[in-house]
């Protein structure tokens, strides 16, 4: 469904609002710790062995890392300042159309859980047949398989393996959506302090720490899952 489902929520916005920037603090605490190991790699005490390998596997851990850090993304004050009235609408906007996607979703979901004939629906009506709803195909996703799915095809025979595969599918999809809405939501807050204090002509640090704060909320990965493209 695209990397704001996989990866990062809020990508669509924060692409445009967050700049990066290197940690030199960071930076310059690797370089330390290298340019100490490689000190200790022509001394005397890297002439024994088992401290040679050892610090060879330290430079090479510490040359990893540099590898893989990233730079942090960060609200540039400066430049963000005039658009903080735009950033909050777009965040207002995208959270209302998650919420009218996941009330309709829900319902597409619970209608696709119990299709099948006009007599199947009367009778779920009048229960004499189960109603799958959409609390229950969450709880199936949950629960291990094979034996929830087995519950959910007795409860309702029309489902096959294909639909149900399909049906699981879409609600992975609307709980992202779901969890869009309270980041959002944690944005927008985070946002709306980063504005409060703009406007009280805060202290240059608290301004800071305010928009290190919404920089956080907007460009929050999730942790649990890896986007497939």
């Amino acid at each position: 469904k695209g990397p704001e489902f996989g990866e990062l929520p809020l990508r669509s916005i924060a692409d445009k609002y967050l700049s990066a920037k290197q940690d030199e603090h960071s930076k310059a605490g690797l370089r330390a710790v290298g340019g100490s190991l490689e000190v200790l790699a022509s001394g005397p005490l890297a002439q024994l062995s088992i401290s040679k390998d050892g610090i060879a596997r330290l430079l090479n851990e510490v040359e990893k890392v540099q590898g893989a850090e990233k730079p942090q993304r960060t609200l540039d004050i400066a430049k963000v300042r005039p658009r903080l009235p735009k950033l909050v609408q777009e965040l207002e906007e995208l959270r209302k159309q998650d919420w009218d996607a996941v009330r309709k979703g829900v319902e597409d979901i619970e209608r696709k859980a119990n299709k099948g004939s006009h007599l199947a629906w009367l009778q779920r009506a009048c229960g004499h047949r189960a109603f799958v709803s959409f609390s229950a195909v969450v709880a199936a996703l949950m629960a291990k398989e094979p034996d929830s799915g087995d519950a959910l095809k007795r409860a309702n025979k029309q489902l096959e393996e294909e639909s149900l595969k399909q049906l699981l599918e879409e609600v992975v999809h609307l709980l992202c959506q779901a969890n869009r809405i309270g980041q959002a939501t944690r944005a927008l807050k985070a946002v709306d302090a980063l504005k409060t204090e703009l406007e009280g002509k805060g202290s240059q640090l608290a301004v800071e720490l305010k928009a290190e704060a919404a920089a956080q909320e907007l460009g929050a990965a999730r942790h649990f899952c890896k986007n497939d493209g």
